[in-house]
């Protein structure tokens, strides 16, 4: 008995049967992609159907044709293409991936011609043409459907051909299609060291962009092996770090491509193309200007973040009809690359507490360091203060310290916190706490100073429930003031 002393040997059903779960259109997205790494200017493919069988064939006219026969049927051969990360081809596999997909094929090429015969056998001979390769495949229909052959042929107008080229399938020109920016990135790609063996590395290319009228795709050197999210379909223009059906990449690949797709396309994004997920994942490692642009067109030009620490804040800010961003908002990433870029543009989406305007600032950062000795009082003023320390151990049962305080910085006419009350005589002015003549002014202030007692944001119902308490305290105490 003959014994094979190979190491391995490949099953073509049971090959077949493993990519059979792949998307179709591999088959002629593998063939157009080795004419494509050829030097040719034309490449036409034609499928027809005969009874239970189609026929595919693809023929360039690469002046070298097909190199080496043998590699049609040597699994993971050293390719020449391996060296040259602006080539397809790398493992010498999609050829062997292809074949076994078919009944029979021939290849016919400048060095030969190979047939792979339906019993499994090859037969080589010298018959070989002027230019160019010739391959020509029978596929049994129970492997490609009649469906399966329509959405081959309707994807195979995705690939994005070289100027210099023309693609036809079924007599029909592949569509050129316009770029609309092409821009650098370093990418992951695959290296060879010199021993040949194939390694992770990162390699600045072109990236070109294009407009998506259906599905958006990742191209790798116009050949679609990946569909996104993304708002455009992209060519990178060097080999692509693939999973072995070459139909993925490894996330952190997307997220630096969405990314420099973002940083490239922000200007001609719309308001509705922002608001797309994936734009939030780009956000995270996006520039300033690009972060800057979305979230102008999101949330406004004058939006602003939330503030835990003094809600109020955001409340006025709202109130103003700004847009308040919340942090659930993004991710922890996103707002660590926004904070980052506050350092360069601090109007890129402040935080409400940040704001003068909106501030609720502490009594101390106006008031300290100005207590009575630096205001000379009034006969009015010491009733004022009098009367606040009577109403305040009335409503609260606690003492109240009564400060007054010049400084013209701060906008506020009092302020209360920790049973102290201040009162700003630089906005008030000294004839205010006449009580003959201003009763009512006067006692809506210390209401509304010591309202926050119960609660320091203004704009909360909590706040005006405070206010509620205090008058019917007041009134149920049958507190009358009398003359001063």
């Amino acid at each position: 008995m003959k014994i094979n002393n190979e190491w391995f040997v490949v099953d073509k059903e049971g090959l077949k049967q493993v990519e059979s779960a792949r998307a179709k259109e591999f088959i002629l997205y593998e063939l157009i992609s080795n004419a494509l790494d050829e030097d040719i200017t034309k490449c036409d493919v034609v499928i027809k159907s005969f009874g239970n069988k189609h026929l595919i064939k693809v023929e360039d006219d690469s002046p070298n044709g097909f190199r080496s026969l043998a590699d049609s049927y040597t699994l993971f051969a050293p390719s020449y293409k391996k060296e040259n990360a602006e080539q397809r081809g790398r493992f010498n596999l999609g050829e062997k991936l292809v074949l076994s997909m078919f009944e029979s094929a021939t290849i016919q090429s400048t060095s030969g011609t190979i047939s792979f015969l339906k019993n499994g056998k090859r037969e080589q001979s010298k018959k070989s043409i002027d230019k160019g390769t010739i391959f020509e495949g029978y596929v049994s229909k129970n492997v490609l459907t009649k469906d399966d052959i329509t959405s081959i042929v309707k994807k195979c107008f995705n690939i994005l051909i070289p100027k210099n080229i023309v693609l036809t399938i079924n007599g029909k020109q592949v569509e050129k299609h316009n770029t609309l920016k092409v821009f650098k990135l370093e990418l992951a790609t695959v290296g060879v060291d010199s021993l040949g063996n194939l390694f992770d590395t990162q390699r600045k290319t072109d990236v070109e962009v294009y407009e998506t009228s259906d599905k958006s795709y990742i191209c790798e050197m116009g050949i679609p092996v990946v569909e996104t999210d993304m708002s455009y379909t992209v060519n990178v223009l060097q080999k692509i770090p693939l999973n072995k059906d070459r139909d993925n990449v490894k996330p952190t690949y997307l997220r630096k491509l969405q990314t420099g797709v973002l940083d490239a396309m922000y200007e001609e994004m719309s308001e509705e193309d922002v608001k797309d997920s994936w734009v939030n994942t780009a956000l995270e490692n996006a520039s300033e200007k690009a972060t800057s642009d979305v979230f102008a067109k999101r949330h406004g030009d004058d939006a602003v973040v939330f503030s835990p620490s003094d809600p109020e804040s955001s409340k006025k800010a709202m109130a103003d009809g700004k847009e308040v961003i919340y942090a659930g908002s993004y991710s922890g990433n996103v707002w660590q690359n926004v904070r980052k870029h506050r350092e360069v543009n601090p109007s890129l989406a402040p935080s409400s507490s940040s704001l003068s305007e909106y501030k609720t600032d502490s009594i101390i950062s106006y008031t300290d360091g100005f207590g009575t000795e630096e205001v000379e009082l009034t006969d009015s003023m010491k009733y004022v203060s009098k009367l606040s320390k009577e109403m305040h151990n009335i409503l609260f049962n606690e003492e109240c310290d009564v400060n007054f305080y010049e400084n013209s910085a701060d906008n506020c006419l009092a302020r209360y916190g920790s049973c102290s009350l201040y009162f700003n005589i630089s906005k008030l002015g000294k004839k205010w706490f006449k009580w003959s003549v201003n009763k009512q002014e006067i006692l809506a202030l210390i209401i509304h100073e010591f309202g926050h007692y119960y609660e320091g944001d203004h704009l909360s119902s909590s706040y005006n429930d405070a206010l509620c308490k205090i008058g019917s305290k007041l009134i149920l105490h049958k507190y009358f003031c009398s003359e001063e």
